[in-house]
């Protein structure tokens, strides 16, 4: 984003609370790394995750929060339960028109979006020569729905209805289309991305930092001479796209004597 002094106002948009989950940790990087630029930060999301603030300490950051944008129970026991793909493409688009209206009040120097939140952002930057970055946490977005896809027909002989959705696609891919910079944390990341249209130029991998204040051994590690089964902790959500179930079969092939697997994560899909 160039050289930042002290006096610039810079917007970030996300879209899962800072320091809650994979994305919400992403958010927290980026909204601690914009601070210690000396800006003044404004953040336009979800608020912060009960860990908040992260080990290492709180950063100089203005927060605002968005209001709920679509209640919880709507999504427990409407039609939405079953469509999720258009239940998070409402969340995400109703989020990106808040920051917004927020944004036109703040008037920024810079801005700093999460994909899927930032469309409505990236486009009144662009009408006011606004510099953007865009931080994409995967691949491209549309290969990510061709893998869900091929996923659910091959286990389940069903057509994918959760996210991305084709509308989602496509607003995404309108954002990689605006934004002045965009952000990756792989060559994979990137090589998927220029695999499928986007200007290599405009990305830079950044790979994402691990917190050692956080994440650290607690001292008690098996030693080489212990038996038992190897031990394998799968984290993280419980989507096609992760390919969970061939670590399933490969348990099951192998045995719980040879092998012992926990899984920490939900669905977040029926």
């Amino acid at each position: 984003m160039g050289i930042i002094n002290a006096q610039s106002q810079v917007a970030i948009v996300y879209g899962a609370a800072a320091g809650g989950g994979g994305l919400g940790l992403q958010a927290a990087s980026a909204i601690t790394a914009l601070a210690s630029s000396a800006a003044v930060v404004h953040a336009f999301g979800p608020g912060r995750a009960e860990v908040w603030p992260l080990p290492g300490g709180e950063p100089d950051v203005v927060w605002h929060e968005s209001p709920q944008i679509i209640s919880a129970w709507m999504l427990r026991y409407s039609w939405w339960r079953w469509y999720q793909g258009h239940y998070q493409l409402q969340c995400d688009r109703r989020l990106g028109s808040w920051a917004r209206q927020q944004i036109e009040r703040l008037q920024p120097e810079r801005c700093y979006v999460f994909t899927q939140v930032g469309l409505e952002v990236l486009k009144w930057a662009r009408s006011r020569n606004v510099p953007t970055v865009l931080d994409n946490p995967n691949g491209h977005i549309r290969h990510y729905r061709e893998v869900f896809v091929r996923q659910a027909e091959l286990w389940f002989k069903a057509k994918h209805l959760g996210h991305p959705t084709e509308a989602m696609v496509a607003r995404v891919e309108e954002e990689y289309e605006l934004a002045d910079r965009i952000r990756v944390s792989s060559e994979w990341a990137k090589d998927s991305m220029v695999s499928y249209g986007v200007p290599a130029g405009k990305i830079q991998i950044v790979a994402q930092p691990l917190n050692l204040l956080r994440f650290q051994p607690n001292g008690e590690r098996a030693g080489a001479e212990d038996d038992g089964p190897l031990r394998v902790c799968y984290t993280g959500n419980l989507n096609l796209a992760k390919g969970f179930p061939y670590l399933m079969r490969a348990v099951k092939m192998l045995g719980d004597e040879q092998v012992s697997l926990e899984i920490v994560g939900a669905t977040g899909n029926r």
